[in-house]
């Protein structure tokens, strides 16, 4: 069968889900053959089953899905970001899903980072996708930033306002804007360059300026040395150190490279898209 648009994939150890534009489709890590569709529903009908206390398999027939992750102490949890419906959670690896978006004021999520340890604790980057926001003159009542819930979901708060847009040509799909260093945890933004916060993302502080890295599209953590923060920015990729020394990595890269991923066996070889 043939479909138009971009894909999007996540990898677990118990599945395998990919995402095309509103098509879902899942396929088990022990049957490796076929893929099966998940099918979606319409507006209309996801509110009328979610009223009678039914999830239905697969998610509403949306735009697009900007942002996929998995929680690691519990691969069957997982959450999906959209567009202009906020945040969808499954808990059966992707069969059926839930909207989870009480506490949430902006129409779209463009990243999503759960706790390596504790599956209950969900970080997400609330975005602009109107326009509206971004000329509010009064930007302390905007809704857009990070967000955090500590109940799988349940509830959402804003825990750091800070500007979030359409991610654009660059990053459409996968970008990871929030990562954790052991208790530490970052952010790229879009406005105010690196930040991190070491209680939990209850306050937060800047590492690196908007001045000196511009607008942030992905965000890794060294998988040994924390110290160690790879950062793909608008002007390409840079390493960054917990003291908020900044680096390019190699030459040659005029835009950012999204998403960014680290060989976990090779740990100076980076994969991205460009």
């Amino acid at each position: 069968m043939k479909a138009k648009g971009r894909l999007s994939i996540l990898i677990g150890p118990l599945f395998l889900q990919a995402m095309l534009f509103n098509t879902s489709y899942v396929i088990s890590a022990d049957s490796n053959t076929q893929w099966q569709q998940v099918p979606i529903t319409t507006k209309a009908l996801r509110y009328y089953l979610e009223s009678k206390g039914i999830s239905p398999a697969g998610g509403e027939g949306m735009q697009f899905i900007h942002a996929l992750a998995y929680a690691p102490s519990n691969p069957n949890i997982a959450y999906l970001g959209i567009d202009t419906d906020t945040i969808w959670k499954s808990t059966d690896g992707g069969t059926t899903w839930q909207r989870k978006s009480k506490g949430i004021a902006s129409n779209g999520i463009v990243s999503i980072t759960a706790d390596p340890n504790n599956e209950k604790r969900v970080f997400i980057t609330g975005a602009n996708y109107n326009g509206f926001w971004a000329n509010l003159a009064d930007q302390s009542k905007s809704p857009l930033g990070i967000y955090r819930t500590l109940d799988g979901g349940e509830n959402w708060q804003l825990v750091k306002q800070t500007y979030y847009g359409r991610p654009g040509n660059y990053a459409r799909f996968g970008a990871n804007l929030i990562a954790f260093a052991g208790n530490t945890i970052y952010a790229g933004t879009e406005k105010d360059g690196l930040l991190k916060s070491i209680d939990g993302g209850d306050t937060w502080t800047t590492v690196v300026t908007y001045a000196t890295i511009d607008r942030i599209f992905d965000v890794d953590v060294h998988p040994t040395d924390h110290s160690i923060i790879y950062v793909s920015s608008i002007n390409g990729l840079k390493k960054v150190t917990s003291s908020g020394v900044v680096t390019s990595i190699g030459s040659g890269l005029t835009g950012p490279a999204v998403p960014l991923l680290i060989n976990p066996q090779n740990k100076s070889f980076y994969f991205f898209r460009f």
